[in-house]
């Protein structure tokens, strides 16, 4: 098994941009964290398997989002 700091995690998140801040967010490092007895160690299986199912679901979350858009260009026309 291979693992990551979450100090490290989280820094690099801040330097590819991912995020503004390099402070922690308990509740990703909670999710990816080997368990409650290690908590600041994140399992990189844990990661990989978190981005791909983020990639899984980008297509589904960009039919949303351009259906929440459909729908504010419906309520301008009815306002205006």
């Amino acid at each position: 098994m291979i693992f990551l700091k979450s100090d490290d995690f989280f820094k690099v998140l801040k330097e590819k941009g991912i995020r503004s801040k390099e402070n922690e967010h308990a509740n990703l490092r909670e999710f990816l964290q080997l368990n409650e007895q290690n908590p600041t160690l994140l399992l990189l299986k844990n990661i990989k398997k978190t981005l791909e199912q983020m990639a899984d679901n980008e297509p589904f979350m960009a039919a949303i989002q351009a259906d929440i858009g459909d729908l504010d260009e419906v309520d301008e026309n009815e306002i205006g």
